[in-house]
C-alpha cells in the first residue's frame, strides 16, 4: 500500500556496513563474496579469469593474516565466500551481463590497490595515478 517516489536531488550517505561491528566474521564474509559477484558481473571478459585468481591467492593471504592474528572466524568467512561465489557461478545463479561490450569503463582501475597501498605506500586516492573520464 505504499506509494514509491523518485527525489533526484536527495544525497544518500553509506556508513560503510556500519549495521555490524568492524571485527565481525559475518561483515567479513559479505565484504569477501559481495566484493568477489561485482568483480566477476563487471569485469570486461579478457579480465575476469586474472583478476578473480589474484584474488583466490590475495584472500587466502587475507585468511591467513585473521589465522595468524587471532582471528579463525574471519579466515573462515573468507573461505566460505569463495566456496559461495564459486558455487553460484557453477549452478548458473550468478551470471554475467549477456550484452557485455568487453570495452573497459573509464572507472575502473587498471592498476591494482593492494600492490599501490601495501607496497607503494599510496594511502590515498589521489596518489593514485587514476584519471577517470577517458576511456581505454
Amino acid at each position: 500500500g505504499h506509494e514509491i517516489v523518485c527525489v533526484p536531488a536527495s544525497t544518500v550517505y553509506h556508513m560503510g556496513g556500519a549495521t555490524l561491528p568492524k571485527h565481525n566474521s559475518r561483515k567479513t564474509y559479505l565484504n569477501f563474496r559481495n566484493n568477489l559477484s561485482m568483480l566477476y558481473k563487471n569485469l570486461p571478459a579478457a579480465r575476469v579469469f586474472p583478476v578473480i585468481t589474484l584474488r583466490l591467492i590475495l584472500d587466502g593471504v587475507a585468511g591467513l593474516k585473521f589465522l595468524l592474528e587471532g582471528g579463525p572466524g574471519d579466515c573462515f568467512a573468507v573461505i566460505r565466500a569463495h566456496w559461495h561465489f564459486y558455487s553460484r557461478i557453477f549452478t548458473g545463479k550468478l551470471r554475467r551481463p549477456e550484452k557485455y561490450t568487453g570495452k573497459i569503463h573509464a572507472s575502473i582501475y587498471s592498476g591494482s590497490i593492494v600492490w599501490d597501498y601495501y607496497i607503494l605506500k599510496k594511502k590515498k586516492f589521489t596518489d593514485l595515478d587514476f584519471h577517470p573520464g577517458k576511456m581505454e
